[in-house]
């Protein structure tokens, strides 16, 4: 079957190209930075869409049914990819320590590992097989099968974000009513220490986020859930409604949502906050191998490791 490009702009396949790239820049720089292993999947992420537009605007000037199988995969797996960057930043939270802990965090973290699999077989090994059936031949019974994996890849990715979109919902609920109830408790502070809340001006800057109590940034999380939720719904609209494909539709309804979620992502700090990596996190990654009896507090807040107090026959004996 032969690709239907009308409506699209190669000058705004071009702008989208360029911001995608962009964002993978910029990825790459804050693991450079923070060493931080999760910005390996959203540089990845961006880069095969930038790929897919780069194939898309040239695929405009020049018209070729490898460049447009070489766009819909690409722009696909990528897409795909930036949904992983949720299930496994929502992995890393749970299996930090918090207070009170979500139920069943075991299952909860089992699910994202399901519907991780579930994402990454639907975007990387159907939609490939998919586009390249209804694209590449002109055998209407592959066509066919080709638009029926397509259809399925769309409609499978759509009910992934709504079961994830669910989980995200009562997560954070639960997570905001224990981060409430411990507000009303009196010199409550949270796994920082503090309650200090950053300025404005100083939201860029990395170590900001350290202030931040985790049950809140948790709410990113569900933010970009929904803004995924946009693009799915979108993407299932365009299958059955090609007039919706035009370029102030689909830049709207797809670009700008993934746009913004790769950028929110991106701010400096605030995924390895998000994940809990900070290094009073990173000390007991669960609350089962936390020490008791071994550790104390000290003055100044820092746990000091291995040392047994003091006895009172010791403390109470006399100087000779």
């Amino acid at each position: 079957m032969l690709p239907d490009s009308t409506g699209r702009g190669v000058g705004s396949s071009a702008v989208v190209t360029a911001l995608f790239f962009a964002l993978a820049i910029a990825s790459y720089a804050n693991l450079i930075l923070s060493r931080f292993p999760t910005y390996i999947i959203i540089a990845v992420a961006s880069t095969l869409r930038g790929v897919g537009y780069a194939c898309s605007t040239a695929e405009l000037r020049h018209p070729s049914r490898q460049l447009h199988i070489a766009f819909q995969t690409l722009e696909s797996m990528g897409y795909g990819a930036s949904i992983e960057v949720l299930f496994k930043t929502m992995g890393d939270w749970l299996k930090t320590p918090h207070n009170p802990r979500p139920p069943h965090p075991k299952l909860l973290e089992w699910l994202c590992h399901l519907l991780m699999v579930v994402t990454i077989t639907l975007s990387i090994i159907l939609s490939p097989i998919g586009f390249t059936m209804l694209y590449d031949t002109d055998n209407k019974e592959a066509n066919f099968h080709g638009r029926k994996i397509d259809m399925t890849v769309f409609w499978g990715r759509l009910a992934v974000l709504i079961v994830w979109t669910i989980l995200v919902t009562l997560i954070c609920a639960y997570s905001f009513k224990g981060y409430h109830k411990d507000r009303k408790k009196p010199h409550h502070e949270d796994a920082t220490g503090t309650f200090q809340r950053p300025s404005a001006k100083d939201i860029l800057h990395a170590n900001c986020w350290q202030r931040v109590d985790t049950r809140l940034l948790i709410f990113v999380i569900l933010l970009c859930t929904l803004l995924q939720d946009i693009a799915s719904c979108f993407y299932v609209v365009v299958l059955y409604h090609k007039n919706w494909e035009e370029d102030i539709y689909f830049m709207l309804g797809v670009i700008l949502p993934q746009l913004l979620e790769a950028a929110l992502l991106n701010i400096p700090g605030l995924l390895p906050r998000l994940a809990s990596s900070s290094s009073s996190d990173k000390e007991f990654p669960n609350d089962e191998e936390s020490p008791g009896n071994n550790n104390m507090d000290s003055p100044s807040g820092e746990e000091v490791k291995g040392e047994e107090p003091v006895s009172q026959s010791m403390a109470c004996s006399p100087a000779t």
